[in-house]
């Protein structure tokens, strides 16, 4: 077999040139060339889809500005009439010259103005138009599919907006202004076209006029697709004419802008940069290597040759012909200097040895600077050195340990045989030593402390001496002590400690010896499940385990948490668990250690103050029920329902006192499982209840279901199972307004808290009822006067009638029709019985008008009218001095007022004139007409209906004589008519 030698260093220089230069060079400039056509892709891209953005904002904003005209133009037609409507769009048009035609259209589609005008589109349903059936949502436009104008001929689109009243308003948006923007030479570059289309392709502007004339549809290109907004794409379209497109698109409409560029054409002299590129870096390359490798063989290869040669002729040991670096060329100083540099060695050795000697000292000064103490003994334990710090520990001066002390004499009598022992075991062999003494100091003192000790040996093994550490162990000790009664205390205070094994093992370690303020013992732990399943109160235990699992998953190192626990005896003491978490170097836990702290007292305290609060805010809530004067089966409503919840009893029952029919009367209960006693009616005397009401004190029973339900009238209460009740009488103002029943279905142990708050309830229930009884007695004086005032007003109007001699039930029949008509209109039915009183009062100014005027049987002169048209200001002056019927004043005051302004007292017009008044006018008109007068005699009610529909608009409100007359073709007899106040 051939032994194989490594290769010439001239032959791996060339193969490593060529592979691991040559080759990445290449490599890299083919890498460089990929980068640069990807960099040339994404400029071109990127430039073209800055055009198509530029063009779209432009449109958007032309588009923006349309719609905002558009829907100034929609406000002046809701707020103009159709004359100042049409010059307001001509200004508009004129004004803005976005749009070329305005069409106004109502809801049915039809044209109710158009701008330029024109009279034959006047009245045209659009509605079928397919342009029209476009629909805009309120405060938005809308826009058509683009189409050739019919007025124009030019391209157009129409923008739509609905207006409030449901009309619509239409403009023809022009597209000269979209076509100017794509021709704009500022925005497309050379070569570049642009166009603007519909969501279906149809083509709305293009940079080039002769195709835009031909108004192509442009989705046949294969750009025109939403799917592709802001995109851009190589195309290739018909004839193989590689494009570069891309589209953006127009917000509001759903348009596309699209810019084409040819794709050869936009690369321009990028192809020949890359052309030029992919030539001339090869023959380079090539160039560059091969000149490298000259230098490479001159510098590198050649000086190794030579110092090869010096080398095997000093191996030979032939010195003849030493060579100093400065005979081999200067471009390889570094070659000459490695073989001066065995020269140096012994130079080099020397000086390591006065550093040493350096380094000696500086690690002796060290030993002065520790603040243990260090010591160097003879093989006879006498001390040949000690630093600083054993000087100062002892108590001696540094010369003082050069006496020939030995370290037998710095430790006590009693001790001294130990370190001996020590001594000689560690020169037998042993390795190092570390034991406690109690040190001497020079002064008398001792101090305890820790020596460490090895033996010092020649090369040869024979023992020479010892080396020591002594460490004062005074503070360490007495930190220990403090630690001991911190465990002490730690283990015999309140908290009692637990360790349990974490990761699945959950096995109790260690636990402190005052688990038996618990009641158990530490050994009932001991390799036994943990402190969750031991002790826990069962209710509690899986809401702990989540909580620690929870709390574990999540990193944490430390949590804390409040249950309760079961002690070894039953009772249930609450604890305060602070639990640490001891993980391993990876996260996981290995240890939980329990700190328990009973918080029972605490907890109790919590509780009480907790009900307490609840109990407040319960007799805030009736108290609150109270003063607002709710009603009072709403009051003991919630005074009941708070009760048995505050007060854990399991059924209450109030019985309210009726001082009419002496007798108690179910008024509101609540927990009974069978039956509410809601028919209860009990004597005094009669009954647990009765007899509370008689002694006017509290009754307590507890016995058998059967033996209280026997003294109890209740017939299904012997089925509920109560055993313990309570009884407690409701005074208020001193008197007993009723009682206050309480029933449990045990025995009901109770403390004062408990019973004060049932005191407390039972003062509120009696509060309660004597508000709810002296609330019913002011409606009913309420009512009873309403009742006297209504009466009074009702002789009023008669007494009018009897005075101004007209017909009988005329104050009747007006009110029954003004009423009627009133809540066929939907007039709100609060003020309905203002309308009543003023309708029966509606000429109550006549009572100041003098006899011979009001009497008159023939027609009145023109100072008898001005004395009659005063009566209704003299019926304001008579009625708002009265409160009750100053309210009514619109019909006395109002009701010869007329639609057109021409009626008196203040000529009011329209809607100016309060609606009552106008419902009594057209009722009041039809009375008179419709009966016999002393000074003319009823007309027909033909000629009354007509004379209703003439005035209408004029006299009276023409959207009240409609329903009028319908309303008299359902009254089918007018008199008699027994009128009564409306309901309150």
């Amino acid at each position: 077999m051939r032994n194989s030698y490594p290769r010439p260093l001239d032959k791996i220089v060339e193969a490593l040139l060529v592979q691991r230069l040559l080759l990445p060079v290449l490599a890299a400039m083919l890498i460089v060339v990929g980068a640069t056509g990807f960099l040339v892709w994404q400029a071109l891209t990127a430039r073209q889809a800055a055009q198509a953005q530029s063009l779209a904002v432009r449109v958007e904003d032309y588009l923006s500005t349309a719609s905002q005209i558009l829907a100034a133009a929609g406000d002046i037609s809701s707020e103009t009439n159709p004359s100042e409507n049409q010059i307001y769009l001509q200004k508009i048009r004129q004004a803005y010259q976005h749009f070329d035609l305005f069409y106004l259209l109502n809801e049915e589609g039809q044209v109710v103005q158009v701008e330029p005008y024109e009279s034959r589109y006047i009245g045209l349903d659009m509605s079928r138009q397919p342009y029209f059936q476009v629909r805009a949502e309120p405060g938005q436009t809308a826009f058509t599919e683009p189409f050739n104008s019919f007025t124009t001929g030019r391209p157009a689109v129409y923008m739509i907006q609905s207006l409030p009243d449901g009309d619509m308003i239409v403009g023809e948006l022009s597209l000269e202004a979209l076509q100017a923007a794509i021709t704009d030479d500022t925005i497309l570059l050379d070569n570049s076209l642009a166009y603007i289309t519909s969501a279906s392709g149809a083509l709305l502007a293009h940079s080039d006029p002769e195709r835009f004339s031909l108004q192509q549809n442009m989705r046949d290109r294969g750009m025109i697709d939403p799917r592709y907004a802001y995109a851009t794409r190589l195309i290739i379209l018909q004839r193989n004419v590689d494009v570069i497109a891309s589209q953006a698109p127009i917000r509001p409409t759903g348009w596309l802008v699209v810019v084409e560029s040819p794709f050869f054409a936009s690369l321009g002299s990028y192809i020949l940069g890359v052309a030029l590129v992919l030539v001339i870096m090869p023959i380079l390359s090539i160039a560059l290597v091969l000149q490298f490798g000259q230098h490479l063989r001159r510098g590198v290869v050649q000086p190794l040759a030579v110092l090869n040669q010096r080398v095997n002729q000093l191996t030979r040991g032939d010195f003849s012909h030493w060579m100093s670096f400065a005979t081999i060329s200067t471009s390889s100083v570094e070659i000459a200097e490695l073989a001066t540099n065995f020269q140096r060695m012994q130079m080099a050795i020397r000086s390591r040895q006065v550093d040493l000697q350096a380094s000696e000292a500086r690690f002796r000064e060290m030993a002065e600077l520790l603040p243990e103490m260090l010591f160097e003994l003879d093989n006879e334990r006498k001390i040949t050195y000690a630093n600083r710090a054993a000087a100062h520990n002892f108590g001696y001066l540094p010369a003082e340990f050069d006496e020939n002390l030995s370290m037998d004499g710095l430790v006590a009598v009693e001790e001294a045989g130990l370190l001996r022992q020590a001594f000689n075991q560690v020169a037998e062999g042993e390795p190092l030593i570390h034991q406690i003494y109690r040190f001497t100091q020079h002064g008398g003192g001792t101090f305890p402390g820790e020596l460490s000790l090895s033996a010092v040996r020649d090369r040869e093994g024979d023992l020479t001496g010892f080396r020591c550490v002594v460490r004062d162990l005074t503070d360490r000790m007495r930190a220990e002590e403090n630690l001991r009664r911190s465990f002490q205390l730690f283990t015999q205070g309140p908290v009692v400690v637990f360790r349990v094994q974490a990761g699945g093992k959950e096995m109790v370690e260690f636990v402190s010896q005052n688990v038996t303020q618990f009641g158990y013992r530490p050994g009932d732990f001991r390799s036994r499940p943990d402190f969750l399943h031991q002790v826990v109160y069962p209710a509690d235990v899986v809401r702990v385990q989540q909580e620690s699992e929870h709390q574990i998953a999540a990193g944490a190192n430390f949590y804390e948490q409040e249950y309760r626990v079961s002690c070894a005896n039953g009772e249930v003491r609450w604890v305060y668990d602070f639990t640490s978490v001891s993980r391993d170097p990876y996260g996981s836990p290995t240890y939980l250690d329990w700190y328990i702290l009973d918080i029972t007292e605490r907890k109790h305290a919590e509780e009480r103050i907790s009900l307490q609060i609840q109990r407040l805010g319960a007799l805030q809530m009736i108290d609150a029920s109270i003063t607002a004067n709710a009603d009072l089966t709403f009051t003991l409503q919630i005074l009941v329902i708070r009760l048995i919840e505050l007060l854990n009893v399991d059924a209450a029952l109030v019985l309210r006192f009726n001082p009419k029919t002496k007798l108690l009367e179910y008024a509101f209960g609540d927990g009974f499982r069978i039956e509410v006693p809601t028919g209860v009616r009990l004597r005094v005397g009669e009954s647990y209840a009765g007899k509370v009401v008689e002694t006017r004190q509290p009754v307590r029973v507890i016995s058998s279901p059967a033996g209280l339900a026997a003294q109890l009238k209740y017939s299904s209460l012997l089925k509920e199972g109560f055993v313990t009740y309570y009884g407690l009488p409701l005074i208020a103002k001193g008197e007993v307004r009723g009682v206050l029943e309480i029933f449990h279905r045990s025995r009901l142990e109770h403390d004062r808290e408990w019973m004060d708050f049932l005191e407390t309830l039972a003062g509120q229930a009696a509060i309660a009822i004597h508000n709810a009884e002296l609330l019913e007695n002011l409606q009913r004086s309420n009512d009873e006067l309403k009742k006297a005032y209504k009466e009074t007003i009702m002789g009023w109007a008669r007494a009018l009638e009897l005075r101004d001699k007209e017909t009988e039930n005329h104050s009747k029949r007006v009110v029954e029709l003004t009423m009627r008509l009133a809540r066929r209109v939907n007039f709100p039915e609060a003020e309905l019985e203002n309308m009543w009183v003023g309708t029966l009062l509606h000429d109550i100014g006549k009572m100041a008008i003098p006899d011979r005027i009001l009497q008159k049987d023939r027609s009145l002169d023109e100072n008898e009218w001005e004395t009659m048209r005063e009566h209704p200001l003299l019926a304001m002056r008579m009625l708002t001095a009265i409160d009750y019927v100053k309210p009514a004043i619109e019909i006395p005051l109002y009701h010869h007022e007329r639609w057109d302004g021409s009626g008196y007292p203040y000529g009011l017009k329209g809607d100016q004139i309060p609606l009552s008044a106008r419902i009594f006018a057209v009722v009041d008109v039809w009375d008179a007409l419709s009966y016999d007068r002393p000074y003319r005699k009823a007309w027909t009610q033909t000629m009354v209906r007509d004379y209703l529909r003439a005035q209408a608009g004029k006299h009276f409100d023409p959207d009240l004589v409609g329903p009028f007359l319908e309303l008299l073709d359902h009254v089918e007899e007018l008199q008699p008519i027994i009128v009564l106040p409306p309901q309150a």
